[in-house]
């Protein structure tokens, strides 16, 4: 199972902006 490491940092960064 892959984890959606970088949904999670893409949605993060479009979250808070980073």
């Amino acid at each position: 199972m892959d984890t959606p490491s970088r949904y999670w940092l893409n949605y993060l960064s479009s979250r808070y902006n980073f």
